[in-house]
């Protein structure tokens, strides 16, 4: 995949915790997501 913060090598059981918290946000807080209306 990429470079982790720590500068290892980031494979698909470890992604950057940045990467992931905003894949999550993308997907359930995105007012842009046709199919995730903002709800908050």
């Amino acid at each position: 995949m990429g470079i982790g913060e720590d500068g290892k090598p980031v494979g698909p059981m470890r992604q950057k915790p940045t990467e992931t918290r905003n894949a999550a946000a993308g997907t359930s807080r995105s007012p842009r997501k046709p199919e995730q209306p903002t709800r908050d």
